[in-house]
């Protein structure tokens, strides 16, 4: 979940009583709790997120986990560039910042602990749909070109790595997956892959007419192994070898 603390210098004209209420309903949301068994939906300054996989482009934070709010920070007003320059004209831009938001991301139990039950004794949860990690069905790479692939070798060596990258989804201890990773992508797969293509070229490369027909199945395949080792996070995307991800609950 990520808390949204709103700094607001309280003595400026702008911090009207209608702002303070536009500020709550941006960043307010409605989440249901469980309070001494009874369900109820409250309006709170912070967002849950209950997903395997957090994308800091979607649900980003100023201070982590292990990291404390700060009681107060500077208020800055923000850099004029090309895009922006008419911030220039603007009153407000010109009466300098008056407020500003930072986010911190908390688990859930660590919020209700350090915030909620210092104002009450009750038995506070917050109902999420939650799904345990052993219920998502594992994900496996499924090669289907790789039958056109020509000569023994070549399709043996593109099956072994599709499955040695399935084992490796597997893996759970943090110094195996590293230097299995590094053996699946690093520099060696990858210069050993551009020598069986060039030597699958110059094996299965026929000529008709006085022209050279080369076969490209072997590409194809080995195309298809990337496209299902690659993932999109946001405008990024490349291959899931580049994720470095951390369990937080």
């Amino acid at each position: 979940m990520i808390n949204h603390m709103i700094y607001i210098d309280d003595t400026d004209a702008r911090a009207t009583d209608s702002y303070l209420e536009w500020l709550s309903n941006t960043y307010n949301h409605k989440v249901l709790f469980e309070i001494d068994d009874v369900e109820e939906e409250i309006e709170v300054p912070f967002s849950v997120h209950n997903d395997l996989f957090m994308e800091y482009s979607k649900a980003s934070w100023d201070y982590f986990l292990n990291e404390e709010l700060p009681e107060e920070v500077e208020l800055y007003s923000p850099v004029v560039t090309r895009q922006n320059r008419l911030l220039l004209n603007d009153p407000n831009y010109q009466a300098g910042a008056f407020q500003t938001t930072k986010k911190k991301l908390f688990r859930a139990q660590d919020y209700i602990k350090e915030y909620l039950q210092e104002f009450s004794d009750s038995d506070i949860k917050i109902i999420l749909d939650k799904r345990a990690y052993q219920d998502y069905v594992p994900y496996k790479i499924a090669l289907t070109k790789v039958d056109s692939v020509q000569g023994e070798k070549f399709k043996s060596h593109l099956v072994n790595l599709q499955n040695d990258i399935n084992a490796w989804f597997q893996l759970t201890d943090p110094k195996a997956v590293m230097d299995q990773k590094d053996q699946l992508f690093g520099m060696k797969s990858i210069t050993e892959f551009h020598k069986m293509r060039q030597e699958y070229h110059e094996q299965f490369t026929i000529t008709e007419d006085g022209r050279e027909k080369m076969d490209y199945s072997f590409n194809a395949a080995y195309n298809e192994l990337h496209d299902q080792t690659s993932v999109t996070f946001g405008n990024t995307s490349g291959s899931i070898s580049i994720l470095n991800f951390f369990v937080v609950d």
